[in-house]
């Protein structure tokens, strides 16, 4: 169980807007491995909001970015769900905000 707990909190010590559980408890009292996503709060991924599953899915691409040692831009679809406060800022990377429209000509800006 402390190994576990090692490994989880290396892992979660680098992420920003969530946390993984790596192994879980089982009824006869061992450790089974597994991984769950959670927002820092404690939220299940399944049950979050669509903007904050996003910022997860981002947190979780720049963890992996910086893991390997890869630069890669960042597309964020659905950018109107966001609002000024909760927006996901740049960290170095590339972001390209993806916004849908009723519009028949594609706008790049």
């Amino acid at each position: 169980e402390e190994k576990a707990n090692i490994v989880s909190s290396r892992v979660n010590d680098r992420l920003l807007i969530c946390k993984i559980q790596m192994y879980r408890v089982q009824k006869d009292g061992g450790i089974a491995p597994d991984c769950r996503v959670y927002s820092k709060e404690g939220v299940p991924f399944s049950t979050i909001n669509n903007s904050k599953a996003m910022l997860i899915r981002i947190d979780l691409q720049r963890f992996f970015c910086n893991h390997f040692n890869v630069q890669l831009p960042i597309f964020v679809d659905e950018y109107k769900s966001f609002d000024d406060f909760n927006a996901p800022k740049s960290q170095g990377e590339q972001m390209i905000m993806l916004y849908a429209s009723n519009s028949p000509t594609l706008e790049v800006k």
